[in-house]
Formats: structure tokens, sequence, C-alpha cells
């Protein structure tokens, strides 16, 4: 009994567990029959990172900060990750934003920024987490002389632009388990380096969505 119990489950394991890579399916293929729609009952099981996912996790190593879990953000969280999603942004990069001009008397010049709408930001805030953001409206008074425009303001963000440094993001792994939770983690290096100082761990969820995911929570550890 314990024998037939053990293969049971083992089978049970094995058919929950779904590649993260797919060969691609074209539509003559479907149409011609040769792929078959996969069965309902397995839907809630299977994952596909594409191409498309790797792109978008690849910029949440640079925008999104470490987090544990969606129902936990915070402020410092959603200034790190507007910011960061923003700031490297420049004019014809993104149609969403537009590049304009703020007087800074403390820094005793014209700073180009980055204007967003909070419904761009909220839409990608739902894509990157499935949650919807906060109102959070820091103002341009409150921030400290000398630093990077980050302020809102008549349904607006505006973001002083920057760079991101010479660090590039490579897909390592991915990992999926019988509930379709998904485990993917980068390495990370500096620019002309072949050793990785970091790597960067996502906790996903399949969703509904341009990705057909969400990041549930996200971990970067550095090498010793």
């Amino acid at each position: 009994m314990k024998k037939i119990l053990y293969v049971f489950l083992l089978l049970l394991v094995m058919t929950g567990i779904t590649a993260c890579e797919k060969e691609k399916r074209t539509s003559a293929d479907k149409e011609s029959g040769i792929i078959e729609a996969a069965p309902e009952e397995n839907a809630e099981t299977e994952f596909e990172l594409t191409q498309a996912g790797k792109t978008f996790l690849e910029k949440m190593c640079f925008y999104l900060p470490d987090f544990e879990n969606t129902a936990e953000l915070k402020e410092d969280f959603w200034f790190g990750f507007i910011f960061s999603t923003y700031t490297g942004m420049h004019s014809g990069m993104d149609d969403t934003v537009e590049i304009v001009e703020v007087e800074r008397k403390d820094l005793g010049f014209t700073e180009s920024v980055v204007k967003v709408s909070r419904e761009a930001v909220m839409e990608y805030g739902r894509l990157a987490l499935g949650v919807e953001l906060p109102v959070y409206e820091p103002a341009f008074e409150d921030m400290q002389e000398g630093q990077t425009s980050f302020f809102f303001e008549d349904g607006y963000y505006y973001i002083g632009t920057s760079d991101y440094g010479d660090i590039r993001f490579e897909f390592k792994d991915c990992t999926v388990s019988a509930n379709a939770a998904v485990a993917v983690t980068y390495d990370s290096y500096v620019a002309g380096d072949t050793e990785s100082f970091s790597t960067i761990y996502f906790e996903l969820t399949a969703a509904d969505n341009a990705n057909g995911f969400t990041v549930l929570s996200k971990h970067t550890a550095v090498q010793e």
C-alpha cells in the first residue's frame, strides 16, 4: 500500500511541474491541429516564461527594490520603484512620458525631468505587482535640498533623469512548482567583468496579463 502511495505522489508531482521554456507554437500548427490545447484541469499548473517575460524581469532587476510580499509595501518601496523605473528614460523612449524642465533654485539650474501620469504608473504597478498604487504624492517642497527631482503635482509624477550605471543581468534559472508558484533567478555583472557579484531571486505567480505573471517578492544576494 505504501509503495502504491509513493508512486501516486511521484506521478502527481511530475504532472504538476511544467517547463519554463516551451517551443514556440505557430498559428499554422494550431490551425492544422498538430498542437492541441492543454486540458482545462491542467490550466492552473501551467506556466511559461517567455522571452518577453525574461526581458521584463531583467528590467525589474533594476526597477524593483527588494521586498518580502506585496501586502507590506511602504512609501520607501514606491519611491524606489517609481524613481528607478522612470529616471533612465529619455525623449522618445516611452510614449507614456514626456521630458520637461523644472526650475531648481537650490541647484542653480533648470533640471530635465520625466513627467508621467499617476494613471500610467498605476497601470505599470498592476502589471509588475498585481496591486494598486496607494495614495503617494510627495510634494516638491518636501524634497531634500540638492536631491534629484521626485515629486507629484496635478496628477503627474516628476522624476529627474539619470543613468543606471554599467551593470548587466543575465537569466540563470526558472523553477515551477506544482501549484504554479515560480522561482526565477538572475546573475548580475559589472560591465566587462565575467564574475557575477550578486544573484537576484524573484518569486512569481501566474496572472492574466501581458507578461503572464506578477512578482510576489524579490531578494538580492550579494556574492561574498
